[in-house]
This record gives structure tokens, C-alpha cells and sequence, in this order.
């Protein structure tokens, strides 16, 4: 009967001591009282706040980018600017009659990219190209010439781009500056037409026996067919015209091209474009068309640049190098001429 009695002396003790740590954690919780807090931050300097219930409770901040004040019953937090692409964290400490408790704040990375091209083309007419610039910043783009202007929505960047009337190909450049990452990006805008490429240039390439040719050849613009046509590039067979087909800002010689007729000794040839590759290897019975395509600049002096370069691969997977010009012999096909690393400059 005692041994029930003490029993029963203890657990009430248990319970009584339970039920006194219950009031505590309450009165805890009441000087505590979070009633509304903003404390994850974008990665700009901003200002966020913890509202509390108790008016006495102080905050201290754990890392030195993170500052706090009383304002009435809130606790303002500022952030600075985080440059780093790493989020940050830190806690404040709020503390009141000897109690503490810890609350955690969190600061998004900065971030400035480029994800668009870093050269951009464009034809003659008006336009509007839009750029991929994410940005956790603000950020300057200055355009070089008066015929872009710039406008940032968000994480794009627009450019309005004027109409062309110069009858020649024009660049322009716009300069992307932010300052609070230290970090800038440049973009090329290239505005011109297939019609503004035509006319005289000098071609430079390399024949298949490695050596090294240079001519001057002329670019025309079929308007019947919108093919363009590369006359004058090899000196030994004046008669080749190469066939090119117009896309947009751009032009490319195809494949298993019939080109014309070729004069030799009395006798009139066909002669066809195909394709070759690195090592020298003339592929006329590629399955696919494939394309060696014009590729237009224009340097900081105002040289404009004509290179060319494969579009696809053969169906092996290797890359085209070059062009050759092949007569049909009986129906047998015979490499004439071959061109490897065109380049037009004017």
C-alpha cells in the first residue's frame, strides 16, 4: 500500500514538472511572438522587416551584410548588394529577458549573362530583335550608331533597329555595362541584304594541291530565280560559275548542283558542285544535299568579310571543307577544280 502511494507521489511530481516546463515554453513563445516576417531577399541592397509582439525584444544580425533597427514594433533589416552568384545566409538573433531565439535569412546570388548571340544580323527593313540578358542589376546598353535604340523589359533586351536605305551593309555596336558586377558584354548588330553583298570582291583559297589562289570575282543576284551567282573564281576555267542559294542575310553553294557547261578541246561538258572534306575527298555520291555557307562581317577598320563554312556533314558525320567542281564524263564524274577555304574581302 505505501509502495502504490509513492508511486503515485512521483508521477504527479512528473507531471507537475512537465506541465511547469509547458508554461515556460509559452511564455517563451508569447515574448517571441513573430506576428509577420520578410526576410529572403533578391540578391539588390533591399530593406525587409520582422514584426514582433513584444516591444522590448532587441535583434542582432550574425554577418556584417545584414543590419537591423527598431522601428516601433518592427525590426527593419537591410541587405547590401550581393555580387557573388552564390546565395548567401546568415540569422538574427532576438533576445528578451535573457531568452534568445534564432530566425534565418537568405540573400539570392547576383547575376549579369549574355545568353543571346554576341553577333546579331538583320536585313535591310525595320526590325525588332530581342536579346536573352538575364539581370539581377541594372545595366546600361549604348548603342554606336543612331539607327538602334535600346529598351530593357525585364530579362530581354529589345532593339529597334531603322530601315536601310544606304544600299550597303552598316554595323553597329552596343555596349552592355552593369556596374554593380563589374562586368560588360558587347554585341555586334550586322544589318544588311543579300542585294548588298553583290558586286566586286577579291576571293582568296586554296586549291586541292595546297596552294594558295587569289582572284577577283564578282557576286550577282538572280532575281528570276533568287540564286546567286560567283563568277571569276578560278583562272583556269574562266567559264565556272559557282550556284548559290539566297537565304535571308546569308547565301550557300549546294551540293549536287547542276552549274552549266564546260569547253574543253572540242567537246561540252556538264558540270556539277559537290562537296569535299578536310583531307581532300570529292563526294559526288553523297546521298543528301549538303551546304557551304556565307558567313558576313565587318571589321572594326570597315573591311567587310565574306568567309564560308559547311552547314552539315556528310552522312558519314564528316564535316564539309570545301567545294569542287566535277564534269560529267560519260557518266563518269571527274573532279576539275576544287576550293578550300573561301574567303571574299572587300
Amino acid at each position: 500500500m505505501k509502495k502504490m502511494k509513492r508511486t503515485r507521489i512521483i508521477l504527479c511530481a512528473l507531471a507537475a514538472g512537465f506541465l511547469g516546463a509547458g508554461c515556460d515554453d509559452d511564455a517563451q513563445e508569447a515574448a517571441f511572438g513573430i506576428l509577420e516576417a520578410r526576410l529572403n531577399f533578391d540578391a539588390p541592397a533591399s530593406r525587409g522587416y520582422v514584426l514582433v509582439s513584444d516591444p522590448s525584444c532587441t535583434a542582432t544580425a550574425a554577418d556584417g551584410w545584414c543590419t537591423v533597427s527598431r522601428s516601433g514594433d518592427s525590426i527593419i533589416v537591410n541587405v547590401t548588394d550581393n555580387i557573388s552568384i552564390e546565395s548567401r545566409h546568415t540569422s538574427l538573433t532576438l533576445a528578451s529577458g535573457g531568452v534568445s531565439r534564432q530566425i534565418p535569412v537568405s540573400q539570392s546570388g547576383g547575376y549579369f549573362r549574355l545568353e543571346s548571340d554576341s553577333v546579331q544580323h538583320t536585313g535591310d527593313s525595320t526590325a525588332t530583335l530581342n536579346l536573352a540578358v538575364p539581370a539581377a542589376f541594372d545595366y546600361e546598353a549604348i548603342p554606336s550608331a543612331a539607327w538602334v535604340t535600346c529598351t530593357r523589359d525585364g530579362q530581354t533586351l529589345r532593339l529597334a533597329v531603322e530601315r536601310n536605305l544606304s544600299g550597303a551593309p552598316r554595323k553597329a555596336d552596343i555596349s552592355l555595362s552593369c556596374p554593380t558586377m563589374g562586368k560588360d558584354f558587347h554585341v555586334s548588330l550586322l544589318q544588311y541584304s543579300v542585294d548588298d553583298l553583290m558586286g566586286s570582291w577579291e576571293a582568296s583559297y586554296t586549291t586541292n594541291s595546297g596552294q594558295e589562289q587569289t582572284a577577283q570575282v564578282t557576286l550577282t543576284h538572280n532575281a528570276a530565280d533568287g540564286t546567286v551567282s560567283l563568277s571569276g573564281l578560278d583562272r583556269n576555267y574562266e567559264d565556272i560559275t559557282l550556284k548559290a542559294d539566297a537565304d535571308g542575310q546569308r547565301f550557300s553553294f549546294a551540293t549536287g548542283t547542276f552549274i552549266g557547261f564546260l569547253e574543253r578541246g572540242g567537246t561540252t561538258y556538264r558540270i556539277y558542285q559537290h562537296g569535299t572534306t578536310g583531307t581532300h575527298e570529292v563526294r559526288p555520291g553523297e546521298t543528301r544535299t549538303l551546304h557551304y555557307g556565307s558567313l558576313f562581317s565587318i571589321s572594326e577598320g570597315g573591311k567587310e568579310t565574306l568567309t564560308f563554312q559547311a552547314d552539315s556533314t556528310f552522312t558519314d558525320g564528316t564535316a564539309m571543307e570545301g567545294i569542287a567542281v566535277m564534269a560529267d564524263m560519260n557518266g563518269q564524274m571527274r573532279s576539275v577544280s576544287e576550293y578550300y577555304g573561301l574567303q571574299l574581302t572587300r
